[in-house]
């Protein structure tokens, strides 16, 4: 009986130091953390240290601008509510067409990666901003939809004028506008600009939007018809 008993302690015995850690075991795990959290550190530190500061648009270059719009550790790691605040400043330096020209040029010298890096950070403000306007035209009145579709139009017709230098209808940007620069990426075929939206949207966002689309795409097409109609 004895002999067994003793046998049951030293099995227990052995089952709490499989489960206890070792003091060394201890000390090379710690040792471990601290490490990882030196590591990470180091990362976070080298991440801000290789970031382009945010240039001071009163003073920066067309250059610097440019640089900063294109780096992955620059206007892609701002918030979408600085990205938005930034790119307005943006707009409003570009007061002149002469400024407008040089920027694009400038964006024109980035690398293909650093313009579509530039182009992706942009995106996601814009659908942020389409969304929310697609969620208050759900909630506009029947009666007062076509007047939310018809200012969202101009909205856009204007951003397309400041961008793309007022282009033909269905042509491509003029030369030195700020679009011009980024011509190389976006498809030339509807189906492609469709494919384009289907890979960066959801089932739901694009079930949201669609409404709001379908009815500015109408008030375009019957606008371009009155002025047609209007020219005869």
């Amino acid at each position: 009986m004895a002999s067994g008993g003793t046998t049951t302690r030293k099995s227990h015995k052995k089952q709490r130091q499989h489960r206890e850690l070792s003091a060394s075991t201890k000390k090379a795990l710690l040792a471990g953390g601290i490490g990882l959290v030196v590591l990470v550190g180091a990362v976070l530190a080298f991440d801000m240290l290789t970031a382009p500061p945010e240039p001071d648009l009163q003073m920066a270059t067309a250059e610097e601008v440019s640089g900063f719009l294109g780096h992955r550790r620059g206007f892609a790691r701002l918030s979408l509510e600085e990205r938005e605040a930034f790119l307005g400043e943006v707009a409003q330096r570009c007061d002149t067409p002469e400024r407008i020209q040089a920027l694009s040029l400038a964006l024109s010298h980035l690398s293909y990666e650093e313009r579509q890096q530039f182009l992706d950070a942009t995106f996601e403000i814009t659908k942020d901003k389409f969304l929310k306007a697609a969620e208050q035209y759900t909630r506009t009145p029947k009666a007062q939809k076509r007047q939310f579709a018809d200012h969202s139009l101009k909205q856009l017709q204007t951003l397309q004028q400041k961008l793309c230098g007022t282009p033909p209808v269905g042509g491509p940007p003029r030369e030195g506008s700020l679009a011009s620069a980024f011509q190389d990426h976006f498809p030339d075929k509807s189906e492609a600009w469709i494919k384009m939206v289907v890979a960066r949207t959801t089932p739901a966002e694009r079930a949201l939007a669609k409404p709001f689309i379908d009815d500015m795409v109408e008030r375009a097409e019957r606008t371009q018809l009155n002025r047609r109609e209007q020219v005869r």
